[in-house]
């Protein structure tokens, strides 16, 4: 009889056990949907570097809008557009989209360039100029452009500062 007895109440203790970690798989889970994520910061062009990651090595070029909050936190990663081997088209009114859907308070924009060139083309300065004086306009500026390549990056805005200010009248 000690022996049925002791079996039955390990089996119990079985059975507590489980339920235990059943809740407690249930916790977890709740706290990580529930616990807000930290946001990449960004200060500097190299701050948005791990969420451009994915623009390196790709045979497209390939255009994406980080929206920023108030406190240039990263919001989101949209891709606006996926082009030919040498150019994307682009224009203000999907990349702004993004950003008041997320009601953003800022953007950064990023390139890649698949030949690897950080070298800025007359149409890269020339969407840079359109974006910023968009993003002026609707109050949602333009913080910096970036182009990505497989050996690093290049800010526009270290580059060409006169790009992001508005025109001098």
């Amino acid at each position: 009889r000690s022996y049925e007895w002791s079996k039955r109440s390990n089996e119990g203790r079985t059975r507590r056990a489980n339920s235990k970690s059943k809740s407690t798989k249930s916790l977890e889970l709740s706290r990580r949907f529930l616990t807000p994520r930290r946001r990449v910061r960004v200060r500097k062009p190299q701050d948005a570097l791990p969420l451009l990651g994915t623009l390196r090595g790709r045979k497209q070029e390939c255009f994406v809008v980080v929206t920023l909050d108030g406190a240039h936190q990263a919001i989101k990663m949209h891709e606006i557009t996926v082009g030919l081997a040498n150019q994307s088209q682009v224009h203000p009114r999907e990349t702004f989209a993004c950003a008041l859907e997320d009601r953003a308070v800022s953007i950064l924009v990023a390139h890649n360039h698949p030949s690897g060139s950080l070298e800025p083309s007359t149409d890269d300065l020339s969407i840079t100029r359109r974006l910023s004086d968009s993003g002026r306009l609707l109050g949602i500026p333009l913080i910096d452009h970036l182009i990505v390549g497989a050996e690093g990056f290049s800010s526009l805005r270290e580059r060409f500062p006169d790009y992001f200010e508005p025109p001098k009248r």
